[in-house]
C-alpha cells in the first residue's frame, strides 16, 4: 500500500480509538459523531490524494511521452495549485533539456557536414598530388620536368595547407568558439594588412587597387579577424580581372556604421548565381581561378560576426561592387 494511505489510515485508527474510548465519559451519541466527522474527514483525504496521485502518474506519463516520443507540451491542463507549480517547474527544465539535445544534435551535424566538406575538397588535391609522385617515380625525366613537378607539388601542398587553416578557423565560427576582439578598428590600416598578401600577385598580373577616404574612419571589431576577411574579398576581385585591371576601395563612417566599397573592373557574375555568391564551397559555372569557393562565405561569417553584412552587385560599367557595413552599438 502507498506510505500516504497507510499514513491516513494510521490516524483514522487513532481518532476512532480515541472516540470510542471516549464514549464512557461523553455518551455513544456525541463518539458516535465524532468517529462519523472522522470518516468523513478521512474519505475526504483519501479523494483528494487519490486524485492527485492520478494526476503525478499523469505528470509522469506525460514526462515519459516528452522524453521517448518527442511529444510536444500541452498547456490546456494547467490549473492553479501546488500540482500546477511543479508541472511548470518540469516544463521549464524538459524545455531546456530539449534545447541542449537539440544543440548537440546541431554541433553533431555540424562536424559531419565539416568532415564531408573537408574530404570531398581534399579529394582533388590529393588525387593530383599522387599522379604527379607516380610520374616521378616511374618515369624518366629531366631536370627541368623535375622542378616543374616539384612546383607543382609544393602548390598543391600549400593549397591544401590554406584550405585545412580555413575550413578550421570557420568550424569554430559555426560552433562560437571563435574569439573576436571588441576594440577599435582603423579601416585603412586593417585594409593595407588586408593587402599585403597580395602585392606580388597584383604586381605580376599589373593590378592596382587604389584606396581613398577618411583615415580615422573605424568600427568595433577585431583587426585579425577582419583583414582575413577583407583579404579572401579583395583576391577574389583579384583572381576575376584581367591584367591590366582596377580596383577601387573607398570607405566612409557616419553615426550609424561604418561602411567600405570594394568595386573591381571584372567580368562580374550572372545574375542567377548572385545569391549563391557566399554559400560555402560554391564556384560559379565560368570560375576560371582554382580556388575551393569558401573565401566569400568564409568572409561573410567574420563580418556578421561584428555586427556587419556585405552585399554584392554587378556593376553598370562592369565588374562586381562589394558593399560591407559595421554597424555600430545601440545605446
Amino acid at each position: 500500500m502507498n506510505l500516504e494511505y497507510r499514513r491516513l489510515a494510521s490516524g483514522y485508527l487513532v481518532i476512532l480509538t480515541f472516540c470510542l474510548g471516549a464514549a464512557a465519559f461523553m455518551g455513544w451519541e456525541a463518539a458516535c459523531l465524532a468517529a462519523a466527522a472522522a470518516t468523513a474527514m478521512t474519505a475526504l483525504c483519501l479523494t483528494e490524494l487519490r486524485r492527485r496521485n492520478r494526476a503525478i502518474d499523469g505528470l509522469c506519463e506525460k514526462l515519459d511521452r516528452i522524453l521517448f516520443q518527442d511529444e510536444a507540451w500541452d498547456f490546456s491542463s494547467y490549473q492553479e495549485g501546488e500540482l500546477s507549480i511543479l508541472q511548470d517547474k518540469v516544463q521549464k527544465l524538459t524545455i531546456r533539456l530539449r534545447e541542449q539535445a537539440d544543440l548537440l544534435k546541431k554541433e553533431k551535424q555540424l562536424q559531419e557536414q565539416m568532415m564531408t566538406d573537408i574530404s570531398h575538397q581534399l579529394k582533388t588535391p590529393l588525387t593530383s598530388m599522387n599522379l604527379i609522385l607516380t610520374r616521378l617515380r616511374k618515369e624518366q625525366l629531366s631536370r627541368e620536368e623535375q622542378r616543374k613537378y616539384l612546383f607543382e607539388l609544393e602548390q598543391l601542398a600549400g593549397r591544401i595547407d590554406d584550405l585545412i587553416v580555413t575550413l578550421l578557423k570557420m568550424a569554430k565560427l559555426d560552433s562560437g568558439t571563435a574569439i573576436m576582439k571588441q576594440e577599435p578598428v582603423q579601416i585603412s590600416s586593417m585594409l593595407k594588412r588586408a593587402l599585403e598578401p597580395l602585392e606580388i600577385s597584383m604586381d605580376l598580373r599589373g593590378i592596382s587597387c587604389d584606396l581613398s577616404g577618411d583615415e580615422s574612419a573605424s568600427y568595433q571589431g577585431d583587426m585579425e579577424w577582419s583583414g582575413e576577411a577583407f583579404l579572401n574579398i579583395l583576391k577574389n576581385s583579384m583572381e576575376h580581372m584581367s591584367p591590366g585591371g582596377k580596383i577601387a576601395v573607398s570607405f566612409i563612417e557616419n553615426e550609424i556604421y561604418s561602411e567600405i566599397e570594394i568595386r573591381d573592373q571584372g567580368s562580374g557574375m550572372p545574375e542567377e548565381e548572385l545569391p549563391h555568391l557566399f554559400d560555402r564551397f560554391y564556384r560559379g559555372k565560368d570560375a576560371r581561378h582554382t580556388g575551393f569557393g569558401i573565401g566569400l562565405s568564409f568572409a561573410r561569417m567574420v563580418i556578421q560576426q561584428q555586427n556587419g553584412t556585405i552585399k554584392a552587385r554587378n556593376l553598370p560599367e562592369g565588374g562586381m561592387g562589394f558593399t560591407v557595413r559595421f554597424y555600430r552599438e545601440p545605446g
